[in-house]
Parts: structure tokens; C-alpha cells; sequence
């Protein structure tokens, strides 16, 4: 998301980190098609972003239903509960090889937007310190000492 705002890796993670995934998605796209280079550039991401949007919705499948083995039968079951307007629950039956594909589908959606951004040298801008990284503040819980942690990747042109 940095890339695209043209901020350093700090100030994107104060955007970023409370921000939901179809928010940034949404943001990327509109600030990419005002900015970019040219058509073929905003075609070429946005066919990336709906792979990463498709894999993401794949991933909160895995990540957030229940699964369960059958005792007898060795068969996988996942279980989808959602509750937006009514409770709605789905047991559905589910292999080792669709989960597999899954995590394969999520692998290739996230080294395409690599392969893409090293293709056109494309990396983060990142900031060595905040200003308050040193200072000592005693009014906030916040804590600058993570922001000094941040680790210093260096990208080549």
C-alpha cells in the first residue's frame, strides 16, 4: 500500500494496521489509476489485486472455519458459521488436496505481486527511525521502541 501512497514503511503501517483488507484494496486501486504510468499498468495490477482479493477470501475460509476429522471415516469436514442478519451454518466435506490447491492459490497470488514488483523495481521506502524513536514519552502507553526495530531492507534500482 505504501508503494502506491508514496510513504515510507512507518507511516504505512499508521494507515494501514486497523484499515481491512477490501479498504486497502479498494484504496490501492484508486490511487494506482490515478497515478500510474499508463493503462497496461492499471490492467496489469488490477488483474494481480483480484487474484490476491481471491486468495484472501480462500485464506478467511481456512483461517476462520472450523475443521474436523471424522473418527471413523478419516474424512475432512469444515464447518462455516455466519450470523449477518441470520445464523447461517454449513458443514461441507473437503479434502487434503483442496486445502492443498488453496494454499497454492494463496502462494501464487502473493509471488505474482513479487514477481510484478521486482519486475518493474518496485520496493518499500523505509524509515530508519521515527523522530520519537529516541525521545522518552510519558504521557502515551504508546511504545516508540518497535518503530527503531524495524528491519532495514535495502532494494536494488
Amino acid at each position: 500500500m505504501g508503494i502506491v501512497l508514496g510513504v515510507d514503511n512507518i507511516e504505512t503501517e499508521a494507515l494501514g494496521t486497523h484499515m481491512s483488507f477490501p479498504m486497502k484494496d479498494d484504496i490501492i486501486r484508486s490511487i494506482l489509476e490515478l497515478n500510474a504510468p499508463s493503462a497496461s499498468f492499471v490492467d496489469e495490477v488490477d488483474d494481480i489485486l483480484d487474484d490476491i482479493r481471491d486468495a484472501m477470501q480462500l485464506r478467511n475460509i481456512v483461517a476462520h472455519n472450523e475443521f474436523a476429522i471424522h473418527p471413523e471415516t478419516a474424512e475432512i469436514f469444515s464447518l462455516r458459521i455466519k450470523a449477518r442478519g441470520s445464523l447461517q451454518s454449513e458443514l461441507k466435506k473437503v479434502t487434503a488436496e483442496e486445502l492443498l490447491e488453496t494454499a497454492d492459490q494463496i502462494y501464487r497470488a502473493g509471488m505474482s505481486l513479487q514477481d510484478f514488483m521486482l519486475k518493474n523495481h518496485l520496493g518499500p521506502r523505509f524509515r530508519r527511525t521515527s523522530p520519537r524513536a529516541s525521545e522518552s514519552r510519558t504521557k502515551s502507553k504508546a511504545s516508540p521502541a518497535r518503530l527503531s526495530t524495524v528491519p532495514i531492507i535495502e532494494m536494488e534500482a
